[in-house]
């Protein structure tokens, strides 16, 4: 994903899509984050794809992009949700050291 005009057309085609999930089961959100368009993510929440916020975060987390990340956290983002490790998002970003991420996980409510 990253095209902003190619996902607002695919949308508008088909509403439907913003629902599906992508390669190997994830989220069209989880998907979002992994490529880092905050505006992508938006236009598939506009269009009513609100599962895997939560895993959405580790994506973030991986990629170690702090406005996806706030972006998932305002939109209401399960910070206790589990990666495939058994982590918590609080978790994963202790083990990079990134205190910035701690620091913004913890704001809303990881512990």
């Amino acid at each position: 994903m990253g095209m902003k005009e190619h996902v607002q057309k695919f949308l508008q085609d088909d509403p439907s899509q913003a629902q599906v999930r992508g390669a190997h089961g994830f989220t069209n959100m989880f998907h979002a984050a992994l490529s880092g368009n905050v505006e992508i993510a938006q236009i598939l929440y506009d269009a009513g794809s609100t599962e895997g916020l939560g895993s959405a975060l580790h994506a973030a987390i991986w990629q170690k992009n702090e406005a996806m990340l706030r972006w998932l956290l305002e939109h209401g983002a399960d910070v206790q949700t589990r990666d495939y490790r058994g982590k918590t998002p609080l978790e994963a970003a202790s083990e990079q050291e990134n205190t910035t991420v701690v620091d913004l996980l913890k704001e809303f409510g990881a512990n």
